[in-house]
């Protein structure tokens, strides 16, 4: 799978102002709903345009309209719940379906525990959200599964991401992209039909947590 790396001073900003010990959970959810937004910018760079008639003041034009493109947004429980604001702000007419990831304690192996989705998926793309991306599991978990309800495009955004995790990714499926910053991703893969959702409030301090071990991660790689 292509990985695009971020490269946007803003990205870089917002990911580095992340790394303060001395950041509330106030601000920290702010900044990360703010990450949201700018990496839903870059992974929707790619969706078709039509051109539409519309009544101007100055009488009839023609502009441009997304074409066709129905969005769901998939936060893997329960971190992947603090970028939904931004993201949803950027799409407001997103269909939201949540993921749960677990790890089977007998198999070692990440595996869904949870799943509410949006119907139609063949016609979707998904937008699959993880602040996170260490090893990869917990995202090719909810890949694996957006694939076999019927996804055909799917894509997710991660702020951080362990050399590790992008390996894996790479290896997985094949019509996955993507997107990420130095430590900012976004991606592009694959889903599902069911019924859409809304998530559970997200815990401010299980995603500071996840950020601080993927900022260990990446040093201990790096």
């Amino acid at each position: 799978m292509p990985v695009i790396e971020v490269t946007h001073p803003l990205v870089r900003h917002k990911v580095g102002l992340l790394r303060e010990a001395s950041l509330s959970t106030k601000s920290f959810r702010e900044i990360t709903a703010e990450l949201g937004r700018l990496l839903t910018y870059e992974a929707t760079a790619d969706f078709p345009l039509e051109s539409v008639p519309v009544q101007c003041w100055s009488g009839p034009i023609r502009v441009d309209r997304i074409s066709g493109k129905k969005v769901t947004v998939v936060p893997i429980l329960r971190a992947g719940v603090g970028m939904l604001e931004g993201v949803l702000d950027t799409i407001p007419n997103a269909k939201v379906s949540v993921v749960g990831i677990a790890r089977n304690h007998a198999t070692l192996l990440p595996e869904p525990y949870v799943d509410r989705l949006a119907g139609g998926l063949s016609a979707r793309t998904a937008i699959v959200l993880d602040p996170m991306l260490a090893t990869g599991g917990s995202m090719n978990s909810a890949v694996a599964l957006l694939k076999s309800r019927g996804a055909t495009d799917i894509r997710a955004l991660v702020l951080v991401a362990a050399p590790e995790g992008i390996a894996a990714l790479t290896a997985g499926p094949r019509r996955s992209t993507t997107t990420s910053t130095p430590t900012a991703t976004s991606s592009r893969a694959s889903a599902t039909p069911a019924t859409a959702s809304s998530a559970p409030a997200d815990d401010g301090g299980s995603l500071r947590r996840r950020f601080a071990r993927s900022a260990r991660l990446s040093a201990a790689a790096s």
